[in-house]
């Protein structure tokens, strides 16, 4: 089946701009309201585009948060069928979140095995990496 991009439902998850990370990611990409300046911007871009996306944050504040955050996610793509998942730079790129990390990419594999699963490679780069990956999405048109 040829899809365009309004056929194809994403969900895009990562690290809460706010979460306390190491001075050179901030050095890479920004500060919080930079980030989530770029995040909005993308976020946008993607719905101008025609896809339907949600997206989630992950919270690392408390044991509590990781635990919300993670039932979240676990619970949304229980009730959702989403053709791709998008995991943030935040949640890949900074040492002390790779067990949050690994907790994020087994869920979406435990409850979402049929989507595609997607990287950005930095805040704002969602439509680049939902562009790279068109193919396997099944879309076949240009956005």
């Amino acid at each position: 089946m040829t899809k365009t991009p309004s056929d194809v439902k994403i969900l895009a998850t990562g690290l809460t701009v706010t979460s306390d990370v190491d001075p050179y990611f901030r050095d890479l990409y920004g500060t919080p309201s930079e980030i989530k300046a770029k995040i909005d911007a993308d976020i946008d871009a993607i719905h101008a585009a025609g896809f339907q996306i949600t997206l989630k944050y992950v919270s690392d504040a408390s044991p509590e948060a990781i635990a919300d955050s993670l039932d979240w996610l676990r619970n949304k793509l229980r009730e959702e069928k989403f053709d791709g998942v998008m995991v943030g730079t935040g949640l890949r790129l900074i040492p002390q979140q790779t067990e949050l990390w690994e907790d994020v990419m087994n869920v979406i594999r435990e409850e979402a095995p049929q989507s595609v699963f997607m990287f950005n490679d930095g805040p704002g780069r969602n439509l680049w990496a939902l562009r790279r990956n068109k193919e396997r999405l099944g879309i076949t048109t240009d956005y």
